[in-house]
C-alpha cells in the first residue's frame, strides 16, 4: 500500500505497524486469491534447488562462473537471477579455479565469489526462504568487513533487519508497503535504497558490497530464469 500524507511522527508510526508490525491478516476472499496468484514465488523442481551468484571480486568487473553445468554472466557487486539446479554435489568453477559444495533438495543459495581474480574464493550461503503468501519477505546481506550492518526504514527510527554481521544474510518477513530504506553501520547512514513496494508473496533483496574501499548497496528482487 502507498502511504497517505501524514505529521511526521504519525507518519513513521503508520510506517512501521504498516511494514513490520505483527497485526492480524484479515482472511481474503477467493477472488483475491486468484488475483494475487501470480505473486507467489514457485518451489524448485523434485530434486533441485534454485542457485544465484554474486561477485564482489577485487577488481570490480564482471565475471562468468559455473555451478555444475548451469552458467552465469555476473555484474560486479549485484545478484544474477536463480537458476534451477540438480541437488546433491555440484562444483562452482570460476576459469580454472572451482570447489566442490553439497546442495540440499528444495532450497535456496547464494553463491559470493571474492578475492583477486585470479584466485577467486566461493562461499556458498543457504538463502532465506518465503513461506507466507500473505507477507513478502526481506533478505539483507552485509558481504563487507564491516560489523553488525542494519537495514532500517528510510529516516532510520526503524530497524528492518538488525545488526548482520560480515559474511551474512538476515531476513524479515514484512507487510505490503511502499517505502524507502537506508544502510546504517552503528549510528551512521552509509546508503540508502530508493523507494521500493513490497508486495505480497514476492521475496526482496539488498545487498551490500564493499569492492576496492567503495560500498555499494542494491536492491534486487528474487526472480528465476533458465
Amino acid at each position: 500500500m502507498t502511504l497517505t500524507t501524514l505529521p511526521k511522527s504519525k507518519t513513521r508510526r503508520a510506517l512501521i505497524t504498516a511494514l513490520i508490525g505483527a497485526a492480524a491478516v484479515l482472511p481474503m476472499h477467493a477472488g483475491a486469491k486468484n488475483a494475487d496468484a501470480g505473486l507467489y514465488a514457485a518451489a524448485p523442481p523434485p530434486n533441485s534447488v534454485f542457485v544465484r551468484v554474486v561477485s564482489i571480486v577485487a577488481d570490480g568487473q564482471p565475471l562468468n562462473a559455473y555451478v555444475g553445468k548451469t552458467s552465469y554472466a555476473v555484474p560486479a557487486g549485484s545478484a544474477t537471477a536463480y537458476k534451477v539446479v540438480p541437488a546433491g554435489q555440484a562444483q562452482i568453477k570460476l576459469d580454472s579455479h572451482g570447489r566442490t559444495v553439497s546442495l540440499t533438495d528444495g532450497r535456496y543459495y547464494t553463491v559470493v565469489i571474492s578475492g583477486p581474480r585470479n584466485q577467486p574464493r566461493a562461499q556458498l550461503m543457504e538463502d532465506p526462504k518465503l513461506d507466507s503468501k500473505v507477507k513478502g519477505l526481506i533478505a539483507f546481506y552485509n558481504l563487507t568487513g564491516r560489523s553488525a550492518l542494519s537495514l532500517k526504514t528510510a529516516d532510520g527510527s526503524a530497524a528492518v533487519v538488525d545488526a548482520v554481521a560480515p559474511g551474512t544474510v538476515g531476513s524479515r518477513p514484512v507487510n505490503s508497503a511502499t517505502t524507502g530504506f537506508a544502510v546504517f553501520d552503528g549510528a551512521s547512514q552509509i546508503g540508502q535504497v530508493p523507494q521500493q513496494t513490497i508486495e505480497r508473496g514476492n521475496a526482496y533483496s539488498s545487498i551490500v558490497t564493499e569492492i576496492g574501499g567503495k560500498l555499494k548497496v542494491v536492491w534486487v528482487r528474487s526472480e528465476t530464469t533458465n
